[in-house]
């Protein structure tokens, strides 16, 4: 990916998420951030392939899952503040997702 691509990556992301760019991650190599305890105001975002599988998502961010099998068997929580599953197969097994704001299920075969 070009430098261009990238730094349009993260002006994008500052501007969906409207704030500094991420304090933990963002999560983009394969399986990267697998089980890891997203808490206080850690930004969510599982771009990599099986990234955050297993993860529990306890932050006060939204969870952005676009990686293919991100997010698989998550655990969030209802602090959670929005939980978008982009990715192929993303969210899958989720445990809990019983966020009362906004689950968006647009990846082909996602939330199943």
């Amino acid at each position: 990916m070009s430098f261009v691509m990238l730094s349009a990556l993260a002006v994008l992301l500052g501007v969906v998420y409207g704030g500094p760019m991420v304090k933990k991650g963002p999560c983009d190599d394969t399986r990267e951030c697998i089980r890891y305890d997203f808490t206080g105001d850690d930004r969510i975002l599982c771009f990599g392939y099986y990234g955050c599988k297993g993860a529990t998502m306890d932050s006060t961010s939204k969870a952005l899952c676009s990686g293919a099998n991100s997010c698989t068997r998550a655990r969030f929580t209802t602090t959670v503040e929005e939980i978008l599953c982009n990715g192929y197969k993303s969210c899958q097994r989720g445990r809990s997702m019983t966020n009362n704001k906004k689950i968006s299920c647009n990846g082909l075969k996602a939330c199943t």
